[in-house]
């Protein structure tokens, strides 16, 4: 307890009431222009609208749960508020955002608290910037997926973990450890698993030092997390067939660690940084217990996924993000443990750590919020929809082709997929015949009377075909001359020629 002592009776713990809503209000303000920023990028994508999809607020709730979200390869929660969301709000775009920016605001509360119980509002308060700040939340905010949940409960449970390393192990209860571990159970696998890591670290700890209070909320913590999650895993064991995308190689992988590495942390001299942090947090014996335990939580999210992937692939960069949320926690917490014992015990090393841990953070944040710009930027969202909307008012139920997936790929029919390119439009499902179908017959140019004829989204293998092999592909029979194709970033549109047919 003497090191808890030291924080809460130093001079930076007492924040006055002024500096905590001034703080909060800017933080919220340049979190709101970041992610304005971000989202001027953004569009609906493959993964956002199968969300949409799962959460069709136009049917029942246990139709929904029962036949979209439970039978998913993602736990049930986010899917299930983003229903209930959408029953009082009725904008899609919105409904994602109050989603989102309700778990960073719960996260924030559920960090803020507890902190000013013991003295630490202005951890707390740096804490909550560092995180809300950060790259893989700025990118994953007007995202549909559950990812900024999964951010928000890494976020939390790493902080609490972290106030009972270093002394306030009240703050980690038995009740909070079984919600935190069910909650991360049911947001997403890699949350569980970034937790579960949390509660192995807590273990070592009691086992192999002094810390035998923390035996406790590491068991409550460690088993709620992996007994939620493998009741869940039995249910979606069908599910499995929804991963056949992922690839696993070293290059897969790699690609993997190095986008983590452009939004978690920014640049490859921000790594050093890290690297050295994290070796002087070792050596340090004031640091030592916190970082013993975040090196084991990393060391298995990062070794785990690789273990089961030679099984069944389960590692992208998206799902690697979630534990980013960990990092800027430890950083504060040491940057505040260096500087106040530097300030204390005159110490020039602590002082350069604790001012390198700092600066980390500021510069890790800037370059994030580039990168998650950049990403934005790059992804592939669903753009054939406004030129095909166009037309379809005077298709008067005609067909139109649709194809939604890579050549590569086994096919398999995606009713979201299908259900996506009637929600892009407004147009009856009914319109839409997928070209992937054996049973789907050739359409005929000629004949039809609606001017798009096939539209390809979320489809990426065709960009060196020529014309004819994708009016193969899309079973259009058409002369030549006949047709224009409009290639997009995600796909393209074919047209039946004629002067006033706009293009993209």
């Amino acid at each position: 307890m003497i090191l808890s002592q030291h924080i809460s009776d130093s001079i930076y713990s007492k924040t006055p009431t002024w500096v905590v809503i001034v703080s909060l209000l800017c933080i919220a303000l340049l979190f709101a222009w970041e992610l304005a920023s971000v989202s001027a990028l953004s569009g609906w994508w493959y993964d956002d609208l199968f969300s949409l999809w799962a959460s069709d607020r136009t049917l029942p709730f246990n139709l929904v749960f029962s036949e979209r979200i439970l039978p998913d390869s993602n736990p049930p929660l986010y899917f299930s508020l983003l229903y209930f969301v959408r029953q009082i709000i009725s904008n899609d775009g919105a409904a994602v955002l109050v989603v989102n920016i309700g778990a960073i605001i719960a996260a924030s509360v559920a960090v803020y608290l507890p902190s000013r119980r013991v003295g630490l509002s202005g951890l707390a308060i740096a804490g909550i910037a560092a995180f809300v700040l950060s790259g893989p939340v700025q990118y994953f905010a007007p995202e549909g997926r559950s990812y900024v949940t999964a951010l928000s409960i890494v976020f939390v449970t790493s902080w609490y973990v972290s106030l009972a390393i270093i002394g306030f192990p009240e703050q980690l209860s038995l009740t909070s450890s079984v919600i935190l571990g069910c909650l991360s159970a049911l947001t997403h696998v890699y949350a569980a698993l970034f937790c579960g890591g949390l509660a192995a670290g807590l273990l070592a700890l009691a086992v192999f030092s002094e810390k035998k209070d923390l035996l406790k909320p590491g068991l409550a913590l460690g088993l709620s997390a992996s007994i939620v999650l493998g009741i869940w895993l039995t249910l979606a064991i069908d599910s499995a067939t929804r991963l056949d995308w992922i690839e696993f190689s070293a290059r897969k992988v790699l690609t993997a660690a190095l986008s983590v590495k452009e939004l978690a942390v920014g640049s490859n001299l921000e790594v050093i940084f890290v690297i050295g942090v994290f070796a002087f947090g070792l050596f340090n014996a004031l640091t030592r217990s916190l970082f013993i335990a975040f090196c084991i939580a990393f060391m298995l999210f990062a070794v785990l996924p690789v273990i089961t992937s030679f099984v069944k692939p389960i590692i992208t960069n998206r799902y690697w993000q979630i534990g980013a949320a960990a990092l800027p926690v430890l950083v504060i917490f040491a940057a505040r443990i260096w500087i106040l014992e530097g300030f204390k015990a005159p110490s020039a090393k602590r002082l350069m750590a604790g001012v390198a841990a700092l600066s980390f953070l500021v510069t890790s944040s800037v370059l994030g919020f580039a990168n998650a710009r950049q990403y934005m930027s790059s992804k592939p969202f669903w753009s054939g929809g406004n030129l095909v909307r166009s037309h379809l008012a005077r298709c008067k139920g005609a067909a139109v082709h649709v194809y939604y997936e890579n050549l590569g790929r086994p096919y398999l029919p995606r009713p979201w997929a299908m259900w996506s390119f009637h929600k892009l439009t407004g147009a009856p499902p009914t319109l839409f015949i997928d070209a992937q179908q054996d049973s789907t017959p050739y359409l005929a140019a000629a004949t039809s009377s609606c001017a798009v004829l096939a539209w390809a989204e979320h489809s990426w293998d065709w960009q060196d075909m020529n014309d004819s092999e994708l009016l193969r592909l899309l079973k259009i029979k058409a002369s030549r001359g006949t047709v224009d194709i409009v290639r997009h970033e995600s796909g393209f549109v074919i047209l039946k020629r004629h002067p006033d047919n706009p293009r993209i």
